[in-house]
């Protein structure tokens, strides 16, 4: 299997959702951008999205 998969939770409190996932200590891949979203990397080392989508 090649390509990729493309993952995200849908949160209304992206600020909440990233300042939760600092408080816990899980990797910030990317930081918000345009206050929408951001990605995290879960402990089997995917990367997630989470966003106002």
């Amino acid at each position: 299997m090649s390509g990729s998969t493309h993952l995200h939770f849908d949160t209304e409190y992206v600020a909440a959702a990233t300042s939760h996932a600092r408080a816990l200590g899980v990797e910030i891949v990317m930081p918000v951008q345009s206050e929408q979203w951001f990605t995290i990397r879960d402990p089997d080392g995917n990367v997630l999205m989470i966003c106002r989508c």
